[in-house]
């Protein structure tokens, strides 16, 4: 589903509604409830099985089943809203992408003025589930004040002029989430870019790098 597409169907479902001031979307409230709710009524306290059971309840689609299962196992929250949008939206396949657009939402806009501009900016606590739901990624971790940074996000941007269709692309303010990043990414500084694959870094760049360099990662990425 193209985003533009997905958030005219969650609205429609009550699971985005228009802010205040009508510039934007923000997480229904009774969605938030009802995924609240469930997560500490049914979901906090399950094993791996008993998850997956769950999940099963709600998706006849056993690749929706494993990866809702595998991905919900470190990420609670997550596995909730797949099975609260499962029950309104009918099963889809595409269930779990669905799920990380509301958990944006629902964290509210991170930092994106250094993202490149087809990255989409998101929360570095949501990374390693992101990661995981797309078989390829590219993430870019920034900071301000850095003109390495500046330099590499034209690279990044000449080298993504559009948005791929085999490539997802992230993107981190680094100081928010430098903790986070470190433990999960052994991320130590920015301007870092990951190459990721099904949530493992599979290569990384340090610094600003010439167009030939990104390149070159992004086609052994492609691959592999």
């Amino acid at each position: 589903m193209e985003t533009e597409t997905t958030i005219e169907v969650l609205v429609d479902a009550g699971v985005l509604e228009c802010v205040p001031t009508g510039a934007g979307y923000e997480v229904a409230a009774s969605f938030v409830e009802a995924v609240d709710d469930r997560h500490e009524e049914e979901v906090a306290d399950l094993g791996p099985s008993a998850l997956r059971e769950h999940v099963r309840a709600v998706f006849d689609d056993e690749e929706v089943v494993a990866i809702v299962g595998d991905v919900g196992e470190d990420d609670r929250e997550f596995a909730t809203i797949c099975l609260v949008l499962g029950e309104r939206l009918g099963t889809t396949d595409d269930v779990a992408r669905i799920a990380s657009v509301v958990q944006q939402y629902r964290r509210g806009v991170p930092r994106d003025e250094g993202a490149p501009e087809t990255f989409l900016a998101v929360h570095g606590d949501r990374l390693e589930t992101l990661t995981r739901l797309y078989e390829r990624s590219v993430v870019y971790i920034w900071r301000e004040d850095c003109e390495p940074c500046d330099a590499m996000r034209e690279t990044l941007e000449g080298q993504f002029e559009t948005d791929p269709d085999d490539v997802a692309l992230f993107a981190v303010y680094g100081p928010d989430y430098a903790r986070t990043l470190a433990d999960a990414f052994g991320v130590v500084g920015g301007p870092t870019t990951l190459f990721v694959r099904e949530g493992r870094v599979e290569s990384r760049l340090q610094g600003a790098h010439h167009p030939e360099s990104v390149g070159s990662e992004v086609q052994v990425l492609r691959e592999e």
